[in-house]
């Protein structure tokens, strides 16, 4: 056993060189070689060494076996979570992510009452998007039973009860628009719950574009009178969702987008209704 310990920490040291000594288990392995050798020398007829009826071989290295891979373990997991945030951040592309308390989410709050965020996901997904576990704790952690979650994909789905069925669908086409008095009818259904309490909050994510949520949200701002410019509405959402020093993330995915948003203002601020 002594042979093997020894050749073991020998081979350590020649490995990591200079290393070797950053680590204060590998220096008490070291240490417990010649001790172990003075053990095996000055052992007396009965066994014992000295006052002690126990090898020392035998109670210490178990001890340090186990410490060593509780820390190698931790130092595993530590480099692990190390590299799903670098994962996160590329894949971010410049978005602002939400980083209070522990929590790491592409999420931004682009009013008090409103959420853009990435997709909550699930599976090998959640190694590069937002944890779906991760969406459900921070949402019921902050606002408890006063948020919705507005889907607005069909080709993406996820479990509704870990977010205690608070999901709704909002869906229509990537790069394009819904009908516009769908959209007159969720901009007033939102208005109608942010009335009803200045607690309750909504969420809205999409698949991996973000120019769905860019047409709901710059809507919503036109619609509450927040914004009466589309452009102002649409440079606010740029603002809030672009992370420091990075590129503008851009409100939408297509010309098309933008000019049906000034159109929705015509009818919010000159018609009124739609018609």
């Amino acid at each position: 056993v002594l042979c093997i310990l020894a050749a073991e920490v020998l081979a350590r040291v020649f490995y990591q060189g200079s290393h070797f000594t950053h680590s204060i288990l590998n220096l008490i392995e070291f240490t417990l070689v010649p001790v172990m050798f003075i053990e095996m020398v000055t052992r007396n007829e009965e066994g014992r060494v000295g006052s002690m009826p126990t090898p020392l071989l035998r109670v210490c290295r178990p001890i340090i076996r186990v410490v060593n891979v509780i820390g190698k373990a931790y130092r595993g997991i530590s480099h692990a979570m190390a590299f799903r945030r670098s994962l996160l951040q590329q894949f971010a592309a410049g978005r602002r992510r939400y980083q209070v308390n522990g929590f790491d989410l592409d999420l931004v709050y682009v009013s008090d009452q409103l959420i853009a965020m990435g997709r909550p996901a699930v599976g090998g997904d959640r190694l590069y998007n937002n944890s779906l576990i991760e969406v459900s704790q921070f949402l019921n952690s902050r606002h408890k039973k006063r948020y919705i979650v507005v889907n607005l994909c069909n080709e993406y789905g996820y479990p509704a009860d870990i977010l205690q069925h608070r999901v709704l669908r909002f869906p229509f086409p990537t790069f394009g628009v819904p009908e516009l008095s769908r959209l007159w009818d969720i901009c007033s259904a939102l208005h109608e719950y942010f009335e009803r309490d200045p607690r309750n909050i909504c969420a809205l994510h999409s698949f991996a574009d973000s120019g769905r949520v860019g047409v709901i949200v710059s809507s919503f701002l036109l619609f509450s009178g927040a914004f009466r410019q589309p452009s102002a509405a649409n440079s606010h959402y740029e603002r809030a969702r672009t992370a420091d020093g990075a590129d503008t993330v851009k409100a939408f995915d297509s010309p098309s987008q933008k000019r049906f948003i000034e159109y929705f203002s015509l009818c919010v601020h000159e018609l009124h209704a739609v018609p």
